[in-house]
């Protein structure tokens, strides 16, 4: 039979209230009583009504993580990262994946919402932004990250995107590179815009216009890497160096440049955008922008507490942005070395 809040008082010797305040943590209840309820409640294997709780108190100390995927090694630091922190902070986080499916997405946060979740943090699809922006606006607070689609007006947390792929650019450029293949995400969405930005402006910076033959941009999916360098290889002006700008199209493109047999750096220099443990160990390690994902998913999760604890009003809204570093290893060669 299911134990009640009743029976551990019963064997504790106190209280319905006193047991109730016990296993709540409220400091008026003595250390040793506190012990003495949790002792019959573990002897029980009573659990608490986290429901009837949370309609009580006003809060279940619960939030939701919506993410796109979890094959993204950045994002899936981001998720361990503020389950841990959340954790720590007194909350735990409920995580979910949309495969980029707006109508997934929906159904979710409404899911996460009738389990009475505190607030999300979003990794938009960009097809619900105005649902997340009147959630945000009627007081259940939304924090949006990484792609940030168009229209959002909630508080964000993003990459220095722009900055990042300038960087790549600019480490293959001065290692004379010139025919730069560039592997990056739809214009839909922000870190896509971004990226691309960022290595425009690094060619241009140099007096070169890009080509749009060493372009290639599709959805944030692996199996997009690998078409996109088996098309760039079989063009007739191949490309001397390599920019994947995302960690979806850097799986699939480093898994054909292997299948097809291509020698890095010696036939084809590469930089990645989003560090992971398969481009650490890779066979020639590969160079890297690292984007932080850790700081991302600490920001991310400390603006939504400040949103849950009244240190950020509502409807107090601003985007922060964390900064990248290039990684140098061994996956890049200046071009005179040919």
């Amino acid at each position: 039979m299911t134990k009640t809040i009743e029976d551990v008082a019963a064997l504790a010797g106190v209280s319905r209230s006193t047991a109730s305040r016990a296993l709540s943590g409220h400091p008026s209840v003595h250390p040793a009583t506190r012990e003495r309820v949790q002792a019959a409640a573990a002897q029980l294997n009573y659990q608490v009504d986290a429901v009837a709780r949370a309609l009580r108190a006003g809060s279940s100390g619960l939030i939701g993580v919506v993410l796109t995927n979890l094959v993204n090694a950045s994002i899936q630091a981001i998720a361990t990262t503020i389950q841990n922190r959340g954790h720590a902070s007194g909350y735990e986080a409920l995580v979910a994946t949309t495969n980029n499916d707006p109508d997934r997405e929906r159904e979710i946060v409404n899911r996460l919402r009738g389990h009475r979740v505190d607030g999300v943090i979003v990794m938009g699809t960009g097809g619900n932004t105005a649902m997340l922006n009147e959630l945000d606006r009627s007081g259940f607070p939304v924090v949006a990250m990484i792609r940030l689609p168009r229209g959002v007006q909630t508080s964000a947390v993003v990459y220095d995107d722009r900055h990042a792929a300038e960087l790549a650019t600019g480490h293959l450029l001065a290692k004379g590179h010139r025919r730069i293949a560039f592997l990056g995400g739809p214009a839909s969405t922000r870190s896509g815009r971004e990226r691309y930005a960022g290595y425009v402006r690094g060619l241009r910076g140099h007096g070169l216009t890009p080509q749009s033959e060493m372009v290639v941009r599709a959805p944030f999916e692996p199996e997009f890497g690998g078409k996109a360098v088996a098309e760039l290889l079989g063009a007739a002006q191949r490309p001397t160096a390599l920019i994947a700008a995302n960690h979806e199209a850097t799986s699939g493109a480093m898994q054909e440049l292997g299948r097809l047999g291509v020698v890095i750096p010696e036939e084809l220099s590469v930089v990645a955008i989003e560090d992971s443990d398969l481009l650490r160990f890779w066979h020639p390690a590969v160079t890297v922008v690292d984007t932080d994902p850790i700081s991302l998913g600490e920001r991310a999760l400390d603006t939504l507490l400040a949103r849950l604890t009244g240190e950020t009003p509502d409807g107090q809204t601003a985007t922060q942005v964390v900064g990248s570093q290039l990684l140098e290893r061994s996956s890049t060669s200046p071009l005179s070395r040919r």
